[in-house]
C-alpha cells in the first residue's frame, strides 16, 4: 500500500474533488447536448441536439471520475490516472472547439463556447498542477512502501 502524509491526504481529496466538479458539469453539458429544456431558475438552458458531443462529454465525465476516485481511494498511481483523465478531457474539448470552429458541434452556441473555454483553461491549469505535483512523487509506493 502507497503512504500518504497528511498533506498529501489533503491534496489528493482537493484535486479529487476538483476533478469531481470538472465531471458533473461533463456530465451536466452531456446531457443539455441532448436538447432538453433545463430550467436553472433565472432562464432556461437549451442546446442544440449534438449526440457526438453528449457522447465525447459522457466519456470525459467518465473519465475525469476514475481519476477523482483513485486520488480520494489513495490508489498507487492516483496522480497517474488523474492526469490521464484530465488529458483526455482537454482532447474532448480542443475537439469540441475545433467542431464548432468548423461548423459543427451544433453551431455557434454561446454558452457552449464559454463552457468549452472555461473547461480548457481548468484542464490546461489542472494538468500543470498535476504534473508538478506528479514530478515529487508520480506514485508513492516508490517512497518508502513495499
Amino acid at each position: 500500500m502507497a503512504i500518504f502524509n497528511r498533506n498529501d491526504e489533503r491534496i489528493a481529496r482537493l484535486f479529487g474533488t476538483f476533478l469531481i466538479a470538472e465531471a458533473i458539469a461533463c456530465v451536466f453539458f452531456a446531457f443539455a447536448h441532448l436538447n432538453p429544456h433545463i430550467p436553472l431558475g433565472f432562464a432556461t438552458l437549451q442546446e442544440p441536439l449534438n449526440i457526438p458531443a453528449a457522447i465525447v462529454e459522457t466519456l470525459c465525465g467518465i473519465a475525469l471520475t476514475i481519476g477523482a476516485v483513485a486520488l480520494i481511494a489513495r490508489h498507487p498511481r492516483a496522480w497517474l490516472r488523474a492526469l490521464g483523465g484530465q488529458l483526455f478531457t482537454l482532447g474532448g474539448f480542443i475537439l469540441g472547439i475545433i467542431a464548432v470552429a468548423r461548423g459543427g458541434g451544433g453551431g455557434d452556441d454561446p454558452v457552449n463556447n464559454v463552457f468549452h473555454r472555461v473547461m480548457l483553461v481548468l484542464g490546461l491549469l489542472g494538468s500543470y498542477a498535476m504534473l508538478r505535483r506528479g514530478r515529487r512523487d508520480t506514485h508513492p509506493i516508490e517512497h518508502g512502501a513495499a
